[in-house]
Parts: structure tokens; sequence; C-alpha cells
């Protein structure tokens, strides 16, 4: 390490007892402190200071508080580990250990300031306790364990490694004083001495208002020999008892900061009086001011000190200056807050340029970036990547000699990325009951906000109906689409913007009509719907489909070829295959669409075999749930079917004859080989007995089927072909209902209800 010379002021030194009868003390001793405790410090922070003549902070106006008035006391370290500190037990106690961590930690408790009427100022409040060792519970002190001289200085910035003793400042001391003793002025040349200071921040730019802290690791002055009254003083010296900590406050317009050691800090003094060896403690009788120049490292010290030896006072003070210092540390220069933003992750790169720091000495080493929780790098510009959120980014800089400096700035990392669609559907299908354009339920797809969790709003609207465009609200997870494909156009939305997504929907609307191999419509056939709209017609077979003159009909659905003749309305037609058109024919649309949603046909029970039931004109009969034979009812005749299923394997229904259902629609009705349905199906209303129109689910195995009355319901004939005859009253509908079967054939004249009855 290179020494320099120091060009000093003078000293007024004051140190030692007259004659050899003076009790110079107790020796000061030869033995290192043995053990280790382990102390809670927690002390107050100050928001208001008063400052002496020259502008430095000495005493305390106000500190703290919580919203319920009392002080608030802040850890010196983590919570629940505390710090350790070495200590003599044959000088002190544990507890007297910890509480020196108060004088060492805040030095500006005592003098008791007052105010104009007399009363006390606020003052800051430390408090020191044993603390149990974090590696050995209900075991606070560890004797042995420690081998310095005195308890461990507390680190000014515990994320910068090196040893916090590590002088920033220091220099060599040399001068003259005095020493007045009982009124007698004794005048005493320095032989030598030292000053090390310690700084994490020597401008103060980096610290809050207030809150820059210069630490004095050592000073030591030593003096020349001399005799005093007829004895011999020599190898005399004065050093402080232990590192202090001291509040810094820069010096306007100038590169200098100043700091003081209040009234009270401990000095020890060493020496051979007469050729014995001799201690004497002495302290600050005032402030202990000084300053230095971060710049040129220069370093002022004004002190004055005192005592009592056998009874007879001990004082003087000290003035030193010095002109150059052995190293300087670094400047660091972090640059300037930052505010990014994060776009297509959760996270941003910044730039981070430290280029401005400096070394005067030119002996800079390193230079390292780092967070609360983490180390981003090291050099004098990096680029790195923050999370979303504000962060104080810490530049390091070391130099060759091991001092530091730190600074800081304020990277903030705003949050504009965009919603994201969470593994939406490309595709739905989604089931109407009714037929034409009716409100079906749209399901949203699920959004996120990627950084926060949160939720975005979505919206959705329909662009396109069937190929056209379209511009429909979706209203309450709700839209009124027809039967085919539609295209939505999801939008989640979030403070930062918009994204969208097409879905496809298709929408199967349950036909009136639907058939797996061959439809047919015969002249007139109208097929019908409640609300002035009309039923529609499916047919998915290999066998052409055809609707004859006059037919009116509302969206047509035909995988194979499809005539439609003279005359004819139709709202749309989705075609897969070839189509023809007879004249005057009025269609809506005409869309070639081969992949249109399209009802499963249920699947039939079992039906096995069972008594027969023959019932004449008139005759009225109730049978249980269960299989059955040849049924017969003749016209006029009654029969009451049971709630549940009930198979038949022929079912002949004459007409003017009823089939009774349960008031709650649960019975169905399935029959294998026969059916003839020429009758109509009741369900009893009133007490009198009076019968009404009832719907009944009705499934039939066979090969052919006719249906030729007044039918309510829904008819499913898998296997065979169903003919849907005109009914015997003229002016009333065929049936109303939905029929599905290998093959249809409706005959002319024949007018049907779309029913939405059975759906689920």
């Amino acid at each position: 390490m290179k020494r320099h010379s120091i060009l000093a002021a003078g000293w007024l030194l004051a140190l030692v007892g007259a004659g050899c009868d003076v009790d110079w003390g107790p020796p000061w001793g030869d033995e290192e402190p043995t053990d280790r405790v382990w102390c809670s410090v927690k002390k107050t922070q100050c928001q208001d200071w008063i400052p002496n003549q020259d502008g430095i902070p000495v005493a305390c106006l106000s500190v703290e508080r919580d919203a319920n008035g009392f002080t608030v006391l802040h850890p010196q370290s983590p919570e629940g580990k505390g710090q350790s500190v070495c200590f003599d037990p044959a000088e002190m106690t544990p507890e007297q250990a910890c509480e020196r961590e108060c004088n060492w930690l805040n030095p500006v408790m005592n003098p008791v300031v007052t105010n104009s009427q007399g009363f006390p100022v606020d003052q800051p409040r430390c408090e020191a306790v044993v603390l149990d060792d974090p590696a050995n519970p209900n075991d606070g002190v560890q004797p042995g364990e420690c081998t310095a001289s005195s308890g461990q200085p507390l680190e000014f910035d515990p994320a910068i490694p090196g040893a916090p003793s590590s002088p920033d400042f220091y220099g060599d001391l040399a001068g003259s004083g005095s020493l007045e003793i009982a009124g007698s002025t004794q005048l005493v040349q320095v032989e030598g001495g030292s000053i090390s200071l310690k700084t994490p921040d020597p401008t103060c730019a980096s610290s809050p208002p207030g809150q820059c802290r210069v630490r004095v690791n050592a000073l030591e002055v030593r003096y020349e020999n001399f005799s005093f009254e007829g004895h011999s003083i020599e190898d005399l010296k004065v050093f402080l008892a232990g590192p202090v900590d001291s509040l810094a406050l820069p010096i306007g317009g100038t590169t200098q900061v100043a700091f003081e050691m209040l009234s009270g800090t401990v000095l020890n003094a060493t020496g051979r009086v007469d050729g014995e060896r001799a201690t004497l403690s002495v302290q600050t009788t005032s402030a202990v001011t000084g300053t230095y120049d971060w710049e040129s490292g220069a370093i002022t010290l004004s002190m004055s000190f005192g005592g009592t030896v056998a009874g007879q006072s001990v004082s003087g003070t000290a003035l030193a200056t010095t002109s150059v210092v052995g190293n300087r540390p670094p400047i660091a220069v972090a640059g300037e807050d930052q505010t990014v933003t994060a776009v297509d992750s959760c996270e941003a790169t910044v730039a981070l340029d430290g280029s401005a720091t400096t070394d005067a000495d030119g002996n800079l080493s390193a230079i390292t970036w780092s967070t609360d929780s983490a180390t981003l790098g090291s050099g004098p510009s990096i680029v790195a990547s923050l999370p979303i959120g504000e962060h104080r980014v810490k530049l390091s800089a070391f130099d060759a000699a091991g001092a530091y400096t730190y600074d800081s700035l304020v990277v903030t990392v705003v949050d504009e990325t965009l919603p994201e669609f969470v593994s939406p559907a490309a595709e739905v299908d989604v089931r109407s009951c009714e037929p034409g354009a009716s409100a079906v339920t749209l399901e949203a797809p699920q959004a996120v906000n990627p950084c926060n969790g949160g939720a975005p709003a979505v919206t959705g609207r329909v662009v396109s109906v069937n190929g056209a465009p379209a511009s429909i609200p979706v209203v309450d997870g709700r839209a009124s689409l027809p039967a085919g494909t539609s295209v939505v156009e999801w939008t989640a939305t979030n403070d930062n913007g918009a994204v969208t997504f097409a879905q496809q929907v298709h929408v199967a609307s349950e036909p009136t009509l639907f058939a797996t191999r061959s439809l047919t419509l015969g002249d007139r056939v109208e097929v019908a719907a409640d609300g002035g709209v009309r039923g529609s017609a499916m047919s998915v077979g290999n066998l052409p489909t055809t609707l004859r003159n006059d037919v009116r009909l509302g969206d047509v659905f035909s995988l194979p070829a499809i005539t439609v003749m003279d005359r004819a309305s139709l709202a749309s037609l989705h075609h897969g295959g070839p189509f023809q058109l007879g004249n005057q024919v009025s269609i809506g649309a005409i869309v070639a669409d081969a992949d249109f949603a399209r009802p499963q046909l249920p699947a039939l029970p079992a039906i096995g075999s069972g008594p027969g039931v023959l019932l004449e004109p008139n005759q009225t009969q109730a049978i249980a749930q269960g299989s059955y034979g040849n049924v017969v009812v003749k016209s006029r005749a009654k029969l009451t079917l049971a709630p549940g299923v009930t198979t038949m394997e022929r079912l002949e229904l004459s007409p003017q004859a009823q089939i009774i259902v349960p008031d709650d629609g649960s019975a169905q009705l399935f029959v294998r080989d026969q059916l003839v349905f020429q009758g109509s199906v009741t369900r009893v209303a009133g007490a009198a007995g009076a019968t009404v129109p009832a719907p009944l689910y009705l499934g039939f195995a066979g090969a052919e089927a006719r249906l030729s009355a007044d039918f309510w319901g829904v008819v499913v004939a898998p296997n065979g072909r169903l003919l849907i005859e005109t009914a015997s009253s003229p002016s009333s509908p065929s049936a109303r209902g939905r029929f599905y079967a290998q093959s249809l054939d409706v005959q002319a004249g024949v007018r049907l209800t779309h029913d939405d009855v059975f759906c689920q």
C-alpha cells in the first residue's frame, strides 16, 4: 500500500497526569476478547435534524413514528438473525456488549437537546438485546469464538463484498500540540499518526437526505518523548476505542463532505511513565468535526477531549489536515433512471451504462451490476433482462486497493403485453333446436393477461354467416345464427390493447325432416315453424333429393344431388353435390357446403316379445311399462301408456283411436316390425277426464312405417322408410314435431310444423 506524508496544521494535546504519584488507572491489558454474543439491534430513523453552526446535523428534532404515534424501530440486521459482537467477558456482560453496538451505531444520542422552553426534543432511540445464536438456539453467547480486539463493525452495505474496514480515505499525521493538566500547559510535538475513513457513498449523491454516513475506522496519534514536571513520558499514543459511525453532509458548491463524531466519543491512551506502562481513557468533550474531499482525498480533523486522573483534570484540543492520501475510492455513476416496456414477454431488456464511473487513482478494477435479488452482470455497460415492475439497480465500483462505492438507478419495466387466448378451439359445433336463425349459446374462449394472471375482457362478434359478411354481436354468450357455418371474431382487451381470434362455429339446427338415405317431398308440401319461419329438411344419403312443385321450406341441406322443381320456395340451399332448379324457384341463398353439421340418430333399445293387446271400438285399457306383442287399437278405443319405455312387436292404431300418455311426457314407445299410426296421442287434462293433444317419442325399427294422422312428437326410423300421409282433416297439419328416417317420403299436400319437443 503506498503511503504519503501529511502536512499537519498543529495539535493541541492533553493526555497524562502530573508526577510519579499520579494514578494512571488500570493497565490496558494484553488479553484479547474471547467471547462472541449475538445481538438484535434496532434503531429509530430521524426525520428532522438540528444542525450546528457549520450546518452539520448534530441532534434529532423528530423521529419516524407509525400511524398510531409509536416510535418505529428498524432492525439493523435481517430479522431473527442478529449480528455478532466480540467482547471481553472480564470487562463487560453480554448485555453491555450489545448496548455498545448502539453507541457505535448511533452516536447522536447525547447530549439531550432542549427547545426554547427547555423541554427535551424528540431524541433518536436504539435498542440492543442478546439474541439466540441462529445456529444454536437458546445459546446467544459462544465462549472462545472471537480473536479480534473489538466488536465486528457494521457493514454499510451487506450487498457489497469485501472487508468493511478496508479504507476509502486515509493518511499520515504529523504536527505539534500542547497538554494542559490542572492548568499547566506543556507543548508536545506529534511524531506521527494516521486516520482511516470508510464510506460507501463518498459524494453522498446516492444516499437519501440525511442518511449519508461515514465510518472512522481508526484514528491514532503518536507523540515524541518528552518530560513533564520531572517525569519522562515515552511512547505516548492516543487512539479511538473502536470504529465510530457518523452522519455525513455534502458542503454545497464544493467537493468536500463534512462528518461529525459527537461529544462522548471514547479515546484510549497508552505510554510509559518513568519506564512503567500505563493507560488512560478519555472522552471527546465537544463534537469531533472533520471533512474529506472526495476529489483530492484531503482530510481535516478537529477535536477536543478530556478526563480526570487522580483528581487532576486532563484536557486538550487537536487539529490536523492531510494533503495527499494513499488511495481514493472510485466514483460510481449508474446513469439516469429508465423506463422500458415489456411487449412480447413478461420482461424487458435494458441497457445499463456505467461508463461515466471513474477512479482518480486510475486503479479501477471491477464494476458489477445487481438488484436486491440477483446479480445482473459485470462491466461498465451491460444489457440485462428485468421482469415487469420497479427495480433498484445498483452499480458497485471497486478499485485495486479494496475501496468501493456504489450508485443506483431505478428501472421501471412497464407491462404493455397484450392478452393471450389459452388454447382456443379453431372450430366448435353448437346445436339449435329451432329452424332458421335462432339464439345459440357460444362459449367465449379463455383469455389471460400473461404477466399479471388477470382475466381480460372478452367480447365476440359474428363476422360471417354461411360465407356472407355479417355483424352480429354476441350478447351474454348468445347470438342469433342460422344453421350452417359462421365465423365469430373474439376480441380480448386489456389496458394495453386487444387481440382477436377467428373461430368457425358450425350450427347444427335440428331439422324438421332428416334422412340418411333419400328424401322426397311431394307437391305442395309445406313445412312451417312457430314465429313465422319455416322448418328445415336435410339429407345425407347417397340417393338424390327431390323437392317437387310448390314446396315451401326453410333451410335445405342436401349432401347428394338435389332437384328443386317449379315454384318451390326455400330460405336457403346448402348443397354438397350438383343441384338443378326448375322454373320460378325462389331461394334466399345458395351455399356450396358439404361439411354442414348434422344430427346423430339416437339408438333404439332392444325390442323383445310379449303378450298381445286388442282393444275393440270404445274400449279403454292401461298397460304397464314393458314388452308386448301385437297391439291393435281400433276406432275410438283408448290405450294408456305408463311412464318409461314400452316396446311392441307391431302397432296398428286406427283412425279416431287414441294413445294416452302421462302429463310429464316421460312415456317412450318403440315398435319393432310394423307401424300403422292413423290415430292421435293425448293426455288427460282436468278432473273431468277430458283429453288434449300430447307429444310422444316414437321409435320404429322396421322397414316401413305409415304416419297418417295428426301426430305430435318425434319419430325415429333409422332402418326403414317413413311415409307421412295427409290427415283426415284437410284443415289441420298432418303432423307436428321432427321426423328422422333412413328414407323419408312426404306425400303431396302434407303440411308439417316444426316443434322442438324432446330436443335437448
